[in-house]
């Protein structure tokens, strides 16, 4: 007769199997888990070598494609001797130059001062493709200044920091000093070097400005009126100075004088702007009456155009004369008492002059310093 196992038996035996095999397979779990952990972590490990191998190969990348762009410069001979002034101020040039392939902006360099030129987009686009352009800059300078250094002009690239640098492997574009010139100011110090009242000639002279080959000169009458134009070429550009020889200029009036500039530019002539002048001849004779009354009358003829007249003295013959006063413009006559407040006196000579004054803005024109007057000797 079989033996029947009952109900509660089969459900205790499930249950202590159950129970014995627990740890057994939480130690498992734990192992395996373990196990994939590790690998999990190995292969993040890995991940990251690779990924930082990858970061140094993008690294190397980036400075190989840095040297490449730089070595991609190159300033052909056409564009090395392309810079030239295409237009002429007086205080400044604007040059134009070609470019380079691949060269994002150019540094142009006149001594310490430096100017960036940066491409556009479209530019770039260009130069990249092999196409030359041409580009432009303007430089500044003080008036009247000589320009004694060359204008060097280098590529420029821009690094993996979006800076610019100079590319120092590469040929620059030069310009030089000799072929750079500004439209030369007017002259300075212009005078009255000589003067022959009798005759009616004045020689005018005059410093010569930079970069100037010859002047131009309108001489005026008292209102205005051209008489004469006459223009002077230098012949020698070393000379620091030049003169003109005026004729029919005398001593009754002033005579305005307009005096400009010019320099040869692109086989033309560029004038610069005018310097008006004022000039008359020295005045010719000059009365003196006897020493009265502790005192010398001078007089003298009225002069067109003058606003005052000033008059000098000495006791040294031509040398040595002093302003004693200055009278105004309808004044034509003075009693000299005293030079430089002593009282004239017994036994001696005394020699006057008188120039007739222009005041025209800021500045006095005056009639030359010649000695005219008799001396006057006082008994």
């Amino acid at each position: 007769m079989k033996k029947k196992i009952s109900t509660y038996a089969l459900v205790a035996l499930s249950t202590f199997t159950l129970f014995s095999y627990t740890p057994f397979i939480n130690n498992m779990e734990s192992s395996l888990s373990k196990t994939v952990y590790a690998e999990e972590t190995k292969t993040d490990s890995t991940q990251t070598t690779n990924n930082s191998e990858e970061t140094k190969t993008d690294s190397t990348q980036t400075t190989n494609n840095s040297e490449e762009t730089k070595k991609d410069i190159v300033i052909s001979d056409e564009v090395q001797n392309s810079a030239k002034v295409d237009k002429i101020f007086e205080n400044k040039i604007i040059i134009s130059f070609k470019s380079a392939a691949n060269a994002n902006a150019y540094e142009v360099n006149y001594g310490n001062k430096k100017t960036l030129i940066k491409l556009n987009d479209s530019q770039i686009t260009q130069v990249k493709a092999g196409t030359i352009i041409t580009l432009t800059a303007t430089l500044s300078f003080e008036k009247g200044t000589s320009i004694d250094d060359d204008i060097k002009i280098y590529p420029v690239f821009t690094d993996e920091k979006g800076e610019y640098k100079i590319d120092t492997n590469s040929k620059f574009i030069t310009l030089k000093k000799e072929d750079i010139k500004l439209i030369p100011t007017a002259p300075s110090k212009v005078t009255i070097s000589e003067c022959y009242p009798t005759l009616k000639e004045v020689f005018l002279s005059w410093d010569r400005a930079s970069y100037a080959d010859g002047v131009q000169i309108k001489i005026c009458n008292a209102k205005g009126k051209v008489i004469k134009t006459q223009k002077v070429k230098y012949k020698k550009a070393t000379s620091k100075s030049s003169s003109l020889e005026i004729k029919k200029i005398d001593s009754t009036a002033f005579y305005k004088i307009k005096i400009r500039s010019y320099t040869t530019f692109n086989g033309k002539k560029v004038y610069g702007k005018w310097a008006t002048k004022y000039i008359t001849n020295a005045l010719d004779t000059i009365a003196t009456s006897d020493y009265k009354n502790g005192s010398i009358k001078l007089s003298w003829k009225k002069v067109k155009g003058a606003t005052s007249y000033t008059i000098y003295a000495s006791t040294k013959g031509t040398k040595n004369f002093k302003k004693i006063k200055t009278v105004k413009k309808k004044a034509t006559s003075f009693q000299v008492k005293k030079i430089k407040k002593e009282a004239l006196v017994n036994g001696k000579h005394y020699y006057f002059y008188v120039t007739a004054d222009k005041k025209f803005k800021k500045e006095i024109f005056s009639s030359p310093l010649r000695y005219s007057a008799e001396a006057v000797f006082i008994k």
